[in-house]
């Protein structure tokens, strides 16, 4: 394989990551919601740390080094990751590099972790099956979102409506308004609903990444993602202090505020839109919240994958005994719950995050979903063939995916990954999915910027590390190393389907 066709760079890294990055504008909200400050300011001494890694199979191979280098180099204690090809688990690893002496827990290759922007796709399969198998009602990727939420203002009056501008002309419609009802289901899915973070156009793998017809970046003044507005909604719902909105009143909020832009005309990153998503799949799943429909409708079909929502300090404490400790950036030396407890990632309202980053799982399990998409020729477990192909198009926009790659793991020369990046304050993953060759999911405890607060104003090196480590996992899957897999032991049979 060639180092630089299949090497992922500095830009596109960002685009994986950056795009799923949930933290965007955290600023205020963690100033606003809980005056974050690390206890007492100091950070402990540092104890020494053990390398541990579990799971069957050779313990020690080129996937292990790697994975030792990149987490010893970049201050992770915790990281899974797990390798499907076709519907069989082939890999499944559980590393540590930690104060385990000192009773930090061992990562299982089944420990849970947060998701972060790798719940996307999970909630684009969840639409999707609704649009396959309605149960509530039926839903196809051209209706309007608020014909079925019928969201209203803070006020309980209508949102603001605006006519569509008169410069749509085919390379986008410039100007802002309030075109809530003119937002539809697939302008969620393609984050094309006029709320969200600018994005430039830029090449992506060995494919370009183009904007159809000529898009590029969102016209001044920039978007903004209302999923961050807590302060504002607090105040228009006049809420006590103390009070932390709902998603619901969030949306209530955010759909009262001016789009940058006629929906379906420019691409820009909306966690706020995958927030929308799930709720139109609460109300066509007969109100059962978007958790409990993920559990139903996905789990139950590729062998009762236990997906978990998140949670903070508001709903929870201490953290379950299946789920990674997480860390914030600027605080890597804290190692105790009581310590962590203070930090962002515990701090955050991560309940509101479920259908845009909420979502929690262990790596193999969410290699099980991968798997079930692989029934290319026919109706797969969780959609039908007509339905998959729609999403795992061979272009530009996804519905759930951020970013497109020739894969060298699949023997066709033709053949594709997509890939998903996601990142908010303590963690960070990736999920690949390659019908002909390897898909995998790769979590880590800690998350890496750009986002919200002191990690944006200084970011660890993570840019190059990342490129480092995709390249050279790809290096350590067959074909090119067609060795890894031959250990009987590795191999953990058909996924149960």
């Amino acid at each position: 394989m060639s180092n630089t066709t299949n090497r992922i760079t500095r830009r596109q890294a960002i685009r994986c990551l950056a795009a799923g990055s949930l933290s965007l504008g955290a600023p205020n909200l963690f100033s606003h919601l809980f005056n974050f400050t690390l206890p007492n300011s100091r950070e402990p001494a540092q104890q020494p740390r053990s390398w541990v890694v579990t799971g069957p199979g050779d313990q020690s191979s080129p996937i292990d080094s790697v994975m030792q280098k990149f987490m010893q180099n970049s201050n992770v204690r915790a990281a899974a990751f797990a390798v499907v090809k076709g519907t069989s688990l082939v890999f499944a690893h559980g590393y540590t590099y930690a104060e385990t002496l000192s009773g930090y827990p061992v990562t299982e290759p089944r420990t849970r972790f947060r998701l972060a922007s790798c719940t996307k796709p999970i909630t684009s399969i969840a639409i999707n099956q609704i649009i396959d198998y309605p149960t509530a009602g039926d839903l196809s990727l051209d209706d309007y979102a608020q014909e079925i939420l019928k969201l209203s203002k803070p006020n309980g009056l209508d949102p603001p409506t605006s006519s569509k501008p008169t410069n749509c002309n085919g390379t986008g419609c410039n100007s802002s308004g309030f075109f809530l009802n003119a937002v539809t289901v697939r302008n969620l899915l393609q984050h094309e609903n006029g709320w969200g973070d600018p994005r430039e156009t830029e090449n992506v793998g060995a494919l370009s990444w183009n904007y159809p017809n000529g898009r590029s970046k969102p016209p001044d003044p920039a978007p903004f993602d209302p999923i961050w507005s807590y302060t504002e909604t607090e105040k228009a719902f006049n809420l006590p202090a103390g009070t932390y909105p709902t998603k619901y009143q969030i949306a209530s909020y955010g759909v009262s505020q001016m789009q940058a832009c006629w929906p379906g005309t420019l691409f820009d990153y909306s966690n706020f839109g995958y927030s929308l998503l799930g709720m139109i799949i609460e109300k066509k799943r007969d109100g059962l919240s978007y958790t409990n429909c993920v559990q139903q409708f996905i789990s139950k079909a590729v062998g009762n994958v236990n997906f978990r929502q998140s949670q903070s300090v508001l709903t929870g404490w201490p953290p379950p005994a299946d789920e990674v400790w997480y860390h914030y950036v600027n605080s890597p030396n804290l190692i105790t719950l009581g310590e962590l407890k203070a930090t962002p990632p515990y701090r955050d309202t991560i309940e509101n995050y479920d259908s845009f980053g909420g979502l929690s799982v262990g790596a193999p399990d969410y290699c099980k979903v991968l798997a079930a998409l692989n029934y290319t020729s026919t109706d797969t477990p969780l959609l039908k063939h007509d339905t998959y192909s729609t999403i795992f198009q061979p272009n530009w926009p996804f519905l759930g995916f951020d970013q497109i790659h020739h894969d060298p793991t699949d023997p066709n020369p033709k053949g594709l990954r997509w890939i998903k990046g996601g990142s908010l304050n303590g963690c960070a993953t990736s999920a690949c999915y390659s019908p002909g060759g390897f898909s995998y999911a790769l979590f880590f405890n800690r998350g890496f910027g750009p986002t919200g607060g002191p990690e944006a104003a200084n970011p660890p090196n993570w840019w190059p590390v990342w490129s480092d480590l995709d390249n050279a996992m790809l290096q350590a899957i067959p074909p090119n190393s067609p060795s890894l897999f031959s250990d009987p032991s590795i191999d953990l049979g058909e996924i149960s389907i």
